[in-house]
């Protein structure tokens, strides 16, 4: 593997149902708003919806370190509630794969991302500072992860009888 070539395989369990967690991760667009600590923007790029192979979206994104990460995601995969697949051009190239699975606790969700790093800087460093980076990727999914379950849980909450 190229220094600048990176493999993520990260695992969430969202106490809700399948069908409650889906339209979270298949609506890119709104990552924004609950995952802000890491999304800044997604922006779609074509009139097809959220759930169409070919729906593209401009992504700004940033982690822990002071830099920001800008891609082109592309739906390359959907099969509700199950499956949404991406590629990503820009500063990150690659593929992404979420599998969600029902589980007795709620959602089991796995994320597979395999990325090149095409930012100069983080291209230039990656031989150097490679663990940082996979600090800095492990980083953002720990809050993605905690922030859909904070929006998972006041949902909820909101539904339950006053």
């Amino acid at each position: 593997m190229a220094s600048n070539q990176y493999y993520f395989l990260d695992r969430w369990l969202i106490p809700h149902p399948i069908e409650q967690v889906w339209p979270h991760i298949l609506h890119a667009q709104h990552y924004p708003v609950w995952w802000g600590e890491v999304y800044d923007e997604v922006k779609p790029l074509n009139d097809l919806g959220p759930g169409q192979i070919g729906a593209r979206a401009a992504v700004v994104a940033h982690g822990r370190l002071p830099y920001r990460i800008r891609f082109v995601s592309e739906i390359t995969r959907v099969e509700p509630p199950y499956k949404l697949g991406l590629s990503a051009k820009g500063d990150l190239t690659g593929t992404g794969l979420w599998t969600l699975e029902a589980h007795t606790d709620g959602t089991a969700i796995t994320f597979e991302w395999i990325v090149a790093a095409d930012k100069p800087i983080i291209r230039l460093f990656s031989p150097l500072i490679k663990p940082i980076f996979e600090w800095n990727h492990r980083w953002t999914m720990q809050k993605g992860e905690a922030a859909l379950k904070r929006l998972m849980a006041s949902a909820a909450q909101r539904k339950e009888p006053a």
